[in-house]
């Protein structure tokens, strides 16, 4: 037995690094036998029959009990058996249909009676029963196979690379994207769940590390040790995991909300003291979640790390991570802590199709913000939810090649930034339709209420709109189902004094981006501030693309803005700074700079980014630009300043992005165009311009409240046409 060294992790769980070299009474397993029937092999390919699969009809698999041998984690074969417990779900069951990518079947087993006449075309195993099963009768299939286990042409399937042999579970390049099948035998989808037993025989100067908990190590005369791993609770087949190579355990144990909760993160021994300090955070990740979530349920909280390019897979308790992201400092915290999120969000509730992705993706990323505000407090959460708000309008329809909801999306994007990035947006702008304590106490109860279950996004909709007493049908048609943006705009404020008090009214519009469909039943907050900065929050609502609504208010406003709180993720990037003190103030998500030079109060900014064509632009020769800034404040004191516009590369004027032109475009060639406000027309102001690779920075004479465009001359001089 090696030494154990005791570590502080937190002063609220103790850390152990146990080096395992575990000896235990030797104990004999079944040994591999490949009996004398006709060895089939499968067809080098991986592609599956998808949707159309005949897997896992008319049965639900119950338990897979894996006994593998890795021999070799330098030479990619596996070899093994695989027995399934299944039950009938239909009357008179004769045939049985596996998943298998790519295998040698040497022999298939029903009820330890050998079958004869099995097929197994290198993707399907179809089994013929001896004789016809009931519904609801359990029986066992056994598979003897061996081979090279599948990869994925994009990404995931099971590897052998730097002396480790692991899998990822999903294969975003295949069909369906659940991979269990490049490894074993299996029913292999999102809704089909079991639980799992795995004994997996390494070599003595190795450790095999599976999903769930680790019941013995046996011993073999041999120069080989089996792992014995459980897994009790049922998971989908993507969700099981092996991972093999020289590692050394990191355990402990963290007090969650209802029990002490192992922790065990295996990574090769040069890495043992990086993963001390980059897992730091880990007793801070669980209790944000479950705070939010609800107690975690799983047997163990489990990483392990793999010589992957980059990113991570959420298995069952047994977190792979890619070797790169151990770094020995906080870097990847969010990382750990989104794969930890699955945890609740596509574990413990599942997505029940490719097309529901954004119910594990998206929330999982939207925890990673959950973590900072809990974490770090409210501006820091923002800051990562502007930013990624930001990185959605700019980027995602050119990642995913067009504006899609994040329900429903083509398979070739199921991992796209649509569904991880877009959907937080969604999960973020439910969260502010429905407040925050009807929101989370609806959300902990779901995650409760379909533990251990697939889901659809329709199944979610209704039983967040039941729990919550909250009809979201139009909230889902808006922001759920249908792509791209809606934005919100105040087009004008008129004032009438009546009294002590002011009839404030306003028209609120909506406009579209990559989109046709208006969304109905909106809800959006409205901030009124008068001249000394008094504040007061009305709510808009209003179906359709314009509305007019009257508040009465106790003081003179000077403004309204939209949204104060930035709950609602249309095509509107902004925020609310108070300013103090001089300096330089860089607003990456408005795409603005301003330097405050001098200031004897403070100045309440308003910078807005509306990612919309601007209308009313009427320059013969130009074009405008695909979004436009409205710039407000409200000064208390004397303040000098000024600002700078700055146009990103994924700035379009017409179907011309700027990274694409083939000049950079000199002042001449550009207008930058100013109104009050949308009842004003467009005129041209003098500015100064500078170029930086492919982006320009635009910065006005004079900065003044209103908004402000861009308009770039046509022709061939640069490459827009």
């Amino acid at each position: 037995m090696k030494p154990l060294f005791i570590v502080s992790y937190l002063s609220s769980a103790l850390l152990t690094i146990v080096l395992h070299t575990v000896f235990l009474s030797r104990l004999w397993i079944l040994l591999f036998s490949f009996v004398c029937c006709p060895t089939i092999s499968g067809t080098p390919h991986l592609q599956t029959g998808g949707k159309n699969s005949a897997s896992g009809q008319d049965i639900d698999v119950i338990h897979y009990l894996l006994h593998l041998k890795i021999p070799d984690v330098y030479d990619p074969f596996i070899k093994g058996h695989a027995d399934i417990q299944i039950m009938a779900t239909r009357e008179n069951l004769t045939r049985v249909h596996l998943d298998l990518l790519s295998m040698q079947v040497d022999s298939v087993w029903f009820n330890e009676e050998i079958v004869e006449g099995f097929t197994y075309n290198g993707q399907l195993l179809s089994i013929p029963l001896p004789y016809s099963v009931e519904k609801n009768t359990s029986f066992m299939v056994t598979v003897f196979y061996r081979g090279k286990p599948a990869t994925d042409p994009r990404w995931g399937g099971f590897y052998f690379k730097e002396g480790t042999a692991y899998n990822m579970g999903v294969g975003m390049g295949s069909t369906p994207p659940t991979f269990g099948r490049a490894w074993f035998p299996c029913v292999d989808n999102f809704t089909d769940r079991a639980s799992y037993e795995y004994f997996i025989e390494v070599e003595d100067q190795l450790t095999a590390v599976c999903s769930g908990e680790l019941l013995e190590v046996i011993d073999h005369p041999g120069p080989d040790h089996t792992f014995h791993w459980k897994q009790d609770k049922a998971i989908p087949t993507y969700l099981s995991s092996v991972a093999v190579s020289n590692y050394v355990a990191l355990e402990s144990i963290i007090s969650g909300t209802e029990r002490d909760i192992p922790v065990s993160i295996y990574v090769k021994p040069a890495d043992s003291l990086k993963a001390l300090k980059s897992f730091e955070s880990l007793p801070l990740i669980l209790e944000a979640f479950e705070h939010y979530f609800g107690p975690y349920c799983w047997p163990r909280i489990g990483y392990v790390s793999v010589p992957f390019s980059g990113g991570a897979m959420e298995h069952a308790c047994n977190i792979a991570l890619s070797a790169s992201t151990i770094t020995g400092d906080d870097k990847y915290q969010l990382l750990y802590a989104h794969e930890l999120a699955h945890s609740w969000v596509g574990n413990q509730v599942t997505c029940a199709t490719a097309e529901d992705m954004w119910l594990n993706e998206g929330w999982a990323t939207y925890a990673e913000a959950l973590f900072l505000e809990y974490a770090m407090g409210r501006e820091t959460f923002m800051n990562n939810v502007r930013r990624n708000h930001y990185r959605v309008l700019q980027q995602a329809h050119l990642r995913d090649e067009g504006y899609y909801p994040v329900y429903g999306i083509p398979e070739e994007i199921t991992y796209g930034t649509t569904v991880y990035d877009k959907g937080a947006d969604m999960v973020h702008t439910l969260r502010g339709f429905m407040g925050d304590g009807l929101f989370f106490r609806t959300l902990r109860e779901y995650l409760r209420q379909y533990a251990f279950q697939s889901v659809t996004t329709q199944e979610m909709k209704r039983f967040f709109s039941e729990y919550s007493g909250t009809d979201l049908t139009s909230f889902f048609n808006a922001w759920i189902y249908t792509e791209g943006f809606p934005a919100f705009t105040i087009d004008s404020m008129h004032i009438i004094h009546e009294g002590s008090r002011y009839r404030t009214g306003i028209y609120v519009g909506q406009r579209l981006r990559g989109r046709k469909l208006f969304a109905l039943d909106n809800r959006i907050e409205v901030l009124f501030v008068d001249r000394y900065m008094n504040r007061i929050k009305r709510t808009v609502k209003f179906p359709g693309n314009r509305t007019y609504q009257e508040f009465m208010l106790p003081f003179f406003p000077v403004a309204a803005w939209l949204d104060p709180e930035e709950k609602v993720s249309d095509a509107v990037t902004d925020q609310l700074k108070l300013i103090r003190n001089p300096g330089r103030y860089e607003l990456p998500e408005e795409n603005m700079v301003i330097e405050v030079l001098s200031i004897t109060d403070s100045l309440l900014f308003r910078p807005s980014l509306i990612w919309i064509e601007p209308e009313g632009i009427e320059m013969e020769g130009y074009i405008a630009g695909d979004r436009y800034w409205d710039v407000q404040w409200i000064p208390a004191g004397n303040y000098v300043m000024k600002g700078s516009f700055f146009i990103d590369p994924y700035f379009s004027f017409g179907d011309t992005f700027l990274r694409q032109v083939k000049k950079s475009p000199g002042p001449e060639s550009i207008s930058l165009l100013y109104r009050k406000d949308a009842g004003a027309a467009w005129t041209s102001i003098s500015f100064e311009m500078k170029t930086i690779g492919h982006s320009l920075v635009v910065m006005p004479r004079e900065l003044k409240p209103g908004q402000y465009a861009v308009a770039v001359q046509s022709g061939n001089t640069w490459g827009i046409k």
